[in-house]
């Protein structure tokens, strides 16, 4: 059981229903209830009281014994709807849509980290490589959530982070050289699909000196 994933979001869980709990006339929100974790599948089981008190059951695991945990909440109105002009989110959807940034994130993150690496090893070496292990970033070429390649040719170094998931975009960046002799340097740009894709965007473009995303990219801010 994962302690810092699961329990922001059953105590969240547990709070928001268990105040709705106390709001409601009659008896049909007391019993046992069950919150289901969209992004790990894990669940976690609360308590609505006859008495209108809220208890967190600790699953198993996160704590040495079993332990319910009483939420401490005060009945503060009988209204038993959300004011007006506030905004109602689905917290199942708010923890999807954050799961799948945090996918996103790691090709961005990746992607980002093997350019900087090639520009480091051009600089010591005078050239690209596409061996992942003499970059020494620990990073393989494909993970759970992404395929990473690395194409060099001449004075530049194309790389991918194709996407294995439905729900995370995919990224492009280009490694590449301006100026000439002792003059020389590196340059990069970092490009990514507009939606979530498991298709690489092709490869920045490089005319007269100057990078520019494909028409299928554009350029991460």
């Amino acid at each position: 059981m994962n302690l810092t994933r699961i329990t922001p979001v059953a105590l969240l869980a547990s709070l928001s229903l268990g105040i709705t709990a106390c709001n409601q006339a009659g008896t049909q929100w007391q019993g046992t209830w069950e919150f289901a974790n969209p992004d790990t599948g894990e669940t976690v089981q609360f308590i609505l009281s006859e008495d209108q008190k809220v208890f967190f059951l600790s699953p198993e695991g996160l704590t040495p014994e079993p332990v319910a945990y009483e939420i401490p909440i005060t009945r503060v109105s009988d209204v038993t709807t959300v004011p007006e002009g506030m905004e109602v989110i689905d917290l199942a959807a708010e923890i999807e849509k954050s799961a799948a940034e945090a996918i996103s994130s790691e090709g961005a993150l990746s992607v980002s980290a093997l350019m900087r690496a090639q520009q480091a090893y051009h600089l010591e070496k005078g050239e690209f490589t596409d061996d992942f292990e003499v970059l020494g970033l620990g990073l393989p070429p494909e993970t759970e959530n992404f395929n990473y390649t690395m194409t060099p040719s001449g004075d530049r170094i194309g790389i991918t982070g194709k996407a294995n998931v439905e729900n995370a975009k995919s990224y492009a960046g280009l490694v590449y050289l301006t100026g000439e002799g002792p003059q020389a340097m590196t340059q990069a740009i970092l490009c990514t699909t507009e939606e979530d894709s498991t298709t690489a965007p092709d490869l920045p473009e490089l005319v007269d000196g100057e990078a520019s995303c494909s028409s299928d990219s554009i350029p991460m801010e």
